[in-house]
């Protein structure tokens, strides 16, 4: 996975640029609630398999809940596999 798109008010020009560009996957990096809002409007764009980042589980929770598909953490970012087990559970999450 390449790297993460930070979602801003410039959210869909950023993934048009970007979709097919990293290897069949989106990189998105959750870091306030103000994101999900950005991302939720804009998520019909994403035509790549979605991974999600943040630091925080909240943020990553809230993100699966409005997504309309089954999305991937790659590890590389602070949350352990043991504190996304429950989203595994409830989501599908699945983690790398």
């Amino acid at each position: 996975v390449g790297k993460a798109i930070e979602i801003s008010p410039s959210f869909a020009e950023d993934l048009l640029s970007a979709e097919g560009a990293a290897g069949g996957a989106t990189k998105l990096f959750l870091s306030e609630e103000n994101d999900l809002y950005i991302f939720a409007e804009n998520q019909y764009i994403i035509q790549d398999a979605l991974c999600l980042s943040s630091h925080s589980l909240q943020l990553m929770e809230r993100a699966l809940r409005l997504y309309n598909g089954r999305a991937f953490y790659d590890g590389t970012g602070d949350l352990n596999p043991e504190d996304l087990a429950p989203l595994v559970r409830k989501y599908g999450l699945v983690v790398l």
